[in-house]
């Protein structure tokens, strides 16, 4: 795929404004539930910033 590829937790996608669009609707719980499955998993803290040596 010749577009970059951005990630957050487990949602991917070329377009970081639509990485915080599912975001916001995941935390608002803007999808489906799964059937039978009651447990809402809340989206990880943010990731701090990442220091190499």
């Amino acid at each position: 795929m010749p577009e970059k590829r951005h990630i957050y937790w487990h949602f991917v996608s070329s377009r970081t404004d639509r990485i915080e669009q599912v975001k916001r609707d995941w935390r608002e719980r803007g999808f489906p539930e799964v059937p039978d499955d009651a447990d809402f998993i809340p989206l990880p803290d943010e990731p701090g910033p990442v220091r190499y040596p």
